[in-house]
Parts: C-alpha cells; sequence; structure tokens
C-alpha cells in the first residue's frame, strides 16, 4: 500500500473515532437529563405516571426502583495500645 493511501486511510479513521467519541458524550449527556428528568418525575409529580409507566422506569432504571438505604457509619471498637501484646487476659480472672 502506497503511503500517501496509507496516511489517507489513518486520518480517515481518526475523524471517525473522534466524531464517535463526540456522540458518545452528547449520548451521556442526553440520558444523564433523561435520568434527571424522570427522576425529578417521580419526586415531584409521582401521580402522573402510570403503573405501567413507573414499571417502565423501574425496567430502565433500577437504582431508582427502591429508594437507598441509608449508609450506617461500621462500627468499631477503637484500638487500644495497651492491650496490643494480648495483655487483656492478665486483667481477666
Amino acid at each position: 500500500m502506497c503511503p500517501q493511501k496509507s496516511t489517507q486511510i489513518k486520518e480517515e479513521i481518526r475523524k471517525a473515532d473522534e466524531k464517535r467519541r463526540k456522540l458518545l458524550a452528547q449520548q451521556r449527556e442526553l440520558e444523564a437529563e433523561a435520568f434527571s428528568a424522570i427522576g425529578k418525575l417521580i419526586v415531584e409529580r409521582p401521580e402522573l405516571l402510570t403503573a405501567a409507566g413507573i414499571e417502565a422506569v423501574k425496567e430502565l432504571y433500577p437504582d431508582l426502583a427502591e429508594p437507598a438505604a441509608p449508609a450506617t457509619p461500621e462500627i468499631r471498637e477503637p484500638e487500644n495500645p495497651i492491650f496490643k501484646d494480648g495483655a487483656e487476659s492478665a486483667f481477666v480472672s
């Protein structure tokens, strides 16, 4: 293959990839807007959604289907440097 043809093909691939990336970014933005709008609708005006509509939203966006459980911090006992060597057994009778 001649170098000029190879360069031309590489340039076409680069342009196509750039266009693909722009379209994917645009798609992500549109999906985020749609997700936000659906979430607002569910929260602010649930009476406007039909049962079928609610099921469709739950299927498309399972994160909205169930309210998120509140995060509970993990409860851990603080480390006591006095007992690091197992000396606590000396205090237990």
